[in-house]
């Protein structure tokens, strides 16, 4: 008996259930031309739900629907790959990648909390083309993560090579820093990467008020462009970091914007500096920070 791994979400008066049992099965090449062409897109998403029906589809639903089908040759061969986003509500819907035999080699729910799914695809030094797509890695009260996930396909697979945090804004941490960590801009060239990060990372209020500090919108540590270097490897099908930033554990931070352990080692450097340099109040939140984590 085929295995099916399922997600099951409950929400008020009903249950929602998303499975992963698709890859592998065939959308008919009618179905794909109609999408191509941009025929209705509500009569196209019952269609596709009546074939493969484990999908995150609603109807009747009160949101416009949502089809978006990019047809690119993603590897090395000479047919081309679709990448499909399909639901019936913008921010939830799932991505997948159907391989030159209409085949679905990829499969992923997507929600994004109202935001609309973002698409990506770079150019490489090889055939190869790698796709990025917007994900919601986390999110709950007085926080959000969005990331970037990044595909590329080999031999009728598609492999995550890299995962980076896009966005994340972070307010809840009462005990410790909190802010904002954006990804400003990217670039490929040669299967490299260049990322350019910005973040603007401060105590939470309630920590300056339990150390007598009263300033508005202090911040601790500010940055408006520092850049990530990701080099692809061709041995691993893996983009890691490269040069200086190689073992940086800032990476680890970004996706752990409320853990201030992990905030004291990413940016051990500039708070040496900063107790030197800084201001009284500068040294003083960080002695807090040092002190809570013995």
């Amino acid at each position: 008996m085929k295995k099916l791994i399922c997600i099951i979400l409950l929400a008020i008066g009903h249950i929602q259930v998303f499975c992963q049992d698709n890859i592998g099965k065939v959308v008919p090449d009618s179905w794909i031309s109609r999408a191509l062409k941009n025929e209705n897109q509500l009569d196209l998403i019952q269609e596709f739900n009546k074939l493969f029906p484990a999908q995150n589809i609603e109807f009747p639903s009160s949101q416009q629907p949502y089809l978006n089908i990019t047809k690119i040759n993603l590897d090395d061969d000479e047919d081309s790959e679709y990448v499909l986003f399909l639901g019936t509500d913008y921010s939830r819907t799932t991505f997948y990648i159907i391989d030159n035999d209409y085949k679905i080699i990829f499969q992923e729910y997507l929600w994004l909390h109202n935001e609309y799914p973002e698409l990506l695809i770079f150019n490489s030094n090889d055939q190869h083309k790698t796709l990025s797509y917007k994900y919601l890695y986390s999110r709950g009260s007085g926080q959000w993560l969005f990331t970037r996930k990044f595909i590329r396909v080999y031999d009728g697979k598609a492999l995550l090579v890299l995962e980076i945090v896009n966005d994340s804004n972070n307010t809840f941490n009462e005990v410790g820093i909190n802010g904002r960590i954006k990804l400003e801009r990217i670039e490929e060239s040669n299967g490299t990467f260049y990322v350019d990060y910005s973040y603007n990372l401060y105590p939470h209020e309630s920590v300056l008020q339990n150390l007598g500090i009263n300033i508005q919108d202090y911040s601790l540590i500010q940055k408006s462009r520092e850049n990530f270097i990701y080099k692809f490897h061709n041995d691993t099908k893996k983009f890691s970091l490269y040069g200086i930033l190689k073992d940086s554990p800032k990476e680890k931070y970004f996706f752990n914007p409320s853990n201030d352990s992990m905030f004291l080692k990413a940016f051990s450097e500039e708070l040496e500096q900063i107790e030197l340099n800084g201001t009284i109040t500068d040294k003083k939140v960080i002695q807090y920070l040092k002190n809570k984590g013995n």
